[in-house]
């Protein structure tokens, strides 16, 4: 499960405070390969963070070879494997 909360006030960009999260999150084995990301419009109404930014972290993610994206139900898989 990814339980995240943004620190408006940091000086970390949101979607850096993202990517990391789900990187530290795969490492501490908390999250696993095959494991569903929520989808970016229900973590941007979770969170109140843009769509925008979600995109931008789930990009990074996907470019670092971290998630696919399921184009049926659209929620990012994870792919990692450590």
């Amino acid at each position: 499960m990814l339980n995240w909360t943004p620190n408006f006030v940091a000086l970390l960009p949101l979607d850096l405070q993202l990517t990391n999260l789900i990187i530290s999150k795969l490492k501490r084995h908390e999250l696993k390969e095959g494991d569903l990301l929520p989808a970016v419009r229900e973590l941007s109404n979770q969170t109140l963070v843009s769509v925008f930014v979600i995109q931008q972290a789930y990009s990074k993610l996907k470019i670092m070879g971290i998630i696919n994206t399921d184009t049926i139900n659209e929620n990012p898989i994870l792919t990692y494997n450590q």
